[in-house]
């Protein structure tokens, strides 16, 4: 038998596997029941053991003396100190730095008028890229 089709009981014709009656004769094919499906067996959950911890019990104890610091808030630094961290940093970078400031007018809060002056730069109007506000 050719797949996609069924044969009357009837009359021996082929049909369509999508068609209810034989179209020779008439006979009502009838739909194969399914087949139930398999019950389905649950396995046992294993039981879960718990313990109450306490939350000291868990920490490793530097990170418990690490708690116990309190943290203080970073001491803000002026203009000058920021200036000062700069140069720290070698001529070359805070000679960098300081024209990627004239050029971008980045990193407002720092005097970068002691910068030029400590690497030796050119000095002009632009070396503190920001105009103090009055």
């Amino acid at each position: 038998m050719a797949k996609g089709k069924k044969i009357c009981p009837k009359c021996n014709t082929e049909n369509p596997a999508v068609v209810m009656v034989c179209r020779n004769c008439g006979v009502e094919f009838v739909k194969k029941p399914k087949p139930e499906p398999k019950p389905r067996i649950e396995k046992p959950k294993p039981e879960l053991k718990t313990e109450k911890v306490t939350v000291k019990e868990t920490i490793n104890p530097k990170v418990a003396e690490l708690m116990r610091v309190k943290y203080e808030q970073p001491k803000m630094l002026t203009p000058d100190e920021h200036a000062d961290r700069i140069l720290g940093l070698g001529n070359q970078t805070a000679h960098v730095l300081l024209l990627q400031a004239r050029n971008g007018k980045r990193w407002r809060h720092v005097n970068w008028k002691r910068v030029a002056e400590k690497i030796g730069a050119a000095t002009n109007d632009s070396d503190n890229p920001v105009k103090e506000e009055e």
